[in-house]
């Protein structure tokens, strides 16, 4: 993850990550999640793959990050307790960024995942703040959950389904 990289490579990477999530759109807008620090490029780097093959689609994407500046909008906040720096701040999107619904596609980005909390942590932000998904993709790296990841998430949003994409199981 903090390895040095073909730019070629990186960005083969990136858009395998981004085939495998196409697999799994419906048919309305997405909304794509990175996680701050290491998985705010490899969720950009996905959204912009998406964004590039589905560019008619209704699309935003948003990170969350670690420190807030003063006078910034906090949306809300989750834990991360098992990370060296526990809390996410999520900033409040900026109007056009935010798609939900019961059409629209949740896809959450980190580098890897061993339980899936904090996948459930920020979908069930997110749920908090009235926010509704037909369908939820997790995206990493390296998944080393053998299924726990999609079934932390797996309920969070009223009959949503739930899909894990990964480059390394």
């Amino acid at each position: 993850r903090h390895i040095p990289v073909c730019p070629v490579q990186h960005r083969a990477a990136l858009k395998a990550l981004a085939d495998g999530v196409m697999d799994h759109l419906l048919d309305g807008p997405v909304f794509v999640m990175g996680f701050a620090e290491t998985a705010v490029g490899i969720g950009a780097g996905v959204f912009d793959c998406l964004r590039q093959s589905q560019g008619a689609r209704e699309m935003g994407y948003l990170t969350t990050t670690r420190f807030a500046p003063t006078g910034a909008d906090v949306w809300f906040t989750i834990e991360e307790s098992h990370s060296h720096a526990v809390d996410h701040i999520i900033l409040a999107p900026r109007p056009g960024v935010l798609h939900h619904g019961q059409d629209a596609t949740l896809v959450l980005v980190d580098d890897e995942t061993t339980t899936g909390k904090t996948f459930a942590e920020l979908a069930s932000g997110l749920r908090a703040q009235g926010l509704q998904f037909g369908r939820v993709v997790l995206v990493t790296l390296t998944d080393w959950s053998d299924g726990q990841a999609v079934a932390a998430v797996d309920g969070i949003f009223a009959g949503a389904e739930v899909h894990g994409v990964s480059l390394h199981y």
